[in-house]
């Protein structure tokens, strides 16, 4: 686990440099320390992903195709649902 924000596509420190210590709860040991990211993170973060919304990553024919794709899986639930392990398991 990586001790740091990922702020457009870029691993990076946080602003404040403050850092929180995460532990096992069924044990108490820390197995990693995060970044407290403040309000600075934040926005950068928003500028950041504003940025992206106006190139192609997030163009409108993506946007449809994802909804086309959406459309097909709501249409044939029963395949989804006959090939996960767990239909598979109780169909044995």
């Amino acid at each position: 686990m990586r001790g740091r924000n990922f702020i457009a596509g870029e691993w990076r420190d946080s602003r404040a440099g403050r850092w929180h210590d995460v532990s096992d709860p069924a044990s108490g040991v820390v197995f990693c320390r995060v970044p407290d990211s403040g309000q600075a993170d934040a926005k950068g973060q928003l500028i950041a992903h504003a940025a992206l919304m106006t190139g192609a990553r997030y163009s409108p024919a993506r946007g449809s195709l994802l909804k086309r794709w959406h459309a097909l899986i709501v249409a044939t639930p029963r395949i989804w649902r006959d090939s996960s392990p767990r239909a598979r398991q109780t169909a044995a």
